[in-house]
């Protein structure tokens, strides 16, 4: 339904930054 797809698409975007800072911040812990 109209509703729910913007919310899938905010919530998609939102796990996107949350893994990417992750990833990131295992880089850096890397070094």
């Amino acid at each position: 339904d109209c509703t729910g797809k913007p919310w899938q698409i905010a919530k998609a975007v939102g796990e996107g930054l949350i893994a990417a800072l992750a990833a990131v911040g295992y880089l850096s812990a890397l070094k």
